[in-house]
């Protein structure tokens, strides 16, 4: 393999699915039907998916796998997973002893701190609001998109709505994830310096910022619908930031918002159409670099759904890919002013770094959890 050019990041990415063996032989046999059961799949990792009937399933087996090249050391033989959408019902199930781990959040999530298997990880997922500036010309104003941000109280959101460990986010990358080679700061620290502010709560020059926006704008109501998933801790974001977001209705400017809570299939039919006023998104660092989300966010990126375009914002997220790559000192500067030049515009609106609230049977050990939220199963075991 050679490179076409420096990829500062791609002993990294190696690690990503997507470089993960395949059988030829499965391909060239079943086509477009690889992957969609388990009579189609090959395994070479410490399980085989044996129980799987497709898209749709809620429930499925993983066995142990014999011929995995460190088969002696897999304890556990069969893992067993349950599709629970509700996080009080999976809760429930664990403490009647059904379940052995589970991920909770929101009110379950608060209950199951009281017990002694309870642990969070923080994640490499950032949650934030696109803003349809095509769709709704109000949100073309900077005051307007920087008001809804200042609107929104992240802790207040990650504690008393979430519950599950997230943490508040002044920029769209997550912390804990980059670090300068140098001087060993987290990418997030350096990126938020100057720019903080226009991720804090402060409802009082919120609503400043609006009313002078929607002046500007020559409105003076703003309606907005909110997209977002339909999961148990979606809907309560999605309420939350209706509250939120109506608060910043005052004398002379005013704003009504709806909710719209829609399976991750029709959310993500919506985005790829443009049909949507405001919606709350997330993206998963494919590996440890702060180009994963601020390439998002370029022109003519087939995931920036707002069509938000900056050609300054384009130089800097290119440098950072190209003529800087070889270049520690100035790839990081590159990409810290691409962040900055992202939250001064609120081209996005970043909420929160996603933490994982789970419980596990105190009996299980050596359970490990990945910073994108996969388990790693190979090492677990019992302790009688």
């Amino acid at each position: 393999m050679q490179l076409t050019k420096a990829v500062p990041y791609f002993e990294s990415m190696l690690t990503m699915a997507v470089f993960d063996p395949v059988e030829r032989s499965q391909v060239a046999k079943f086509g477009d039907q690889f992957g969609a059961n388990t009579g189609t799949l090959t395994f070479n990792g410490p399980y085989r998916l044996t129980k799987w009937a497709g898209k749709g399933e809620t429930r499925w087996v993983e066995t142990k796998n014999p011929t995995y090249w460190n088969a002696k050391t897999v304890r556990i033989k069969r893992l067993t997973y349950s599709v629970v959408k509700s996080s009080q019902r999976a809760l429930k199930l664990f403490k009647r002893g059904d379940l052995d781990d589970v991920t909770v959040s929101g009110a379950a999530a608060k209950t199951a701190r009281k017990l002694k298997g309870y642990h969070t990880a923080k994640q490499n997922i950032s949650y934030y609001m696109e803003l349809n500036q095509s769709r709704v010309p109000a949100l073309q104003n900077q005051s307007v998109r920087r008001a809804i941000s200042m609107a929104v109280n992240r802790q207040a959101l990650v504690t008393r709505v979430l519950g599950n460990g997230s943490q508040p986010l002044s920029t769209i990358v997550p912390a804990g994830m980059f670090y300068n080679e140098h001087s060993g700061n987290d990418f997030a620290t350096a990126a938020a310096d100057g720019v903080a502010q226009y991720s804090q709560y402060d409802l009082q020059k919120a609503r400043q910022l609006f009313k002078a926006g929607m002046a500007a704008a020559g409105q003076t109501n703003l309606t907005l619908t909110v997209m977002g998933d339909n999961t148990d801790s979606a809907r309560a974001t999605l309420a939350y930031l209706q509250r939120a977001l109506t608060a910043l209705s005052q004398d002379g400017a005013t704003v009504t918002v709806k909710v719209d809570p829609l399976s991750l299939d029709d959310r993500l039919d919506r985005l790829r159409a443009g049909d949507f006023d405001v919606a709350v998104s997330a993206w998963s660092a494919d590996y440890p670099d702060p180009v994963t989300f601020l390439s998002l966010f370029t022109t003519g990126n087939s995931n920036n759904y707002a069509g938000w375009s900056n050609a300054e914002y384009d130089s800097l997220v290119n440098a950072a890919q190209t003529t800087d790559a070889g270049n520690v000192t100035r790839r990081w500067r590159d990409l810290v002013a691409a962040d900055q030049l992202l939250t001064r515009e609120m081209a996005t609106v970043p909420l929160y770094q996603v933490g994982q609230a789970r419980v596990k049977q105190t009996s299980l050990k050596a359970v490990y959890n990945n910073p994108n939220g996969l388990v790693n199963w190979a090492t677990a075991y019992y302790q009688k």
